[in-house]
């Protein structure tokens, strides 16, 4: 299991839910999975925006930034 820390990411845009999504689909491919961690709300909203809030997992027990 991967957890990627999201706690820094102050401008999200696509291309930012494009290299997590990328690096999720790294992991799955390796057989494991990749988290979300301190995931802001600009990008919790871009994710569900784009439809990928059932692709990137957020972990649970970790805030939100921001």
């Amino acid at each position: 299991m991967v957890f990627l820390h999201c706690g820094r990411i102050e401008a999200a845009d696509v291309r930012t839910v494009s290299v997590l999504a990328r690096a999720t689909l790294n992991a799955r491919r390796g057989g494991g999975q990749a988290l979300l961690a301190f995931v802001g709300q600009d990008l919790r909203r871009l994710i569900s925006f784009v439809g990928l809030e059932g692709v990137l997992v957020f972990a649970a027990g970790f805030p939100p930034r921001g």
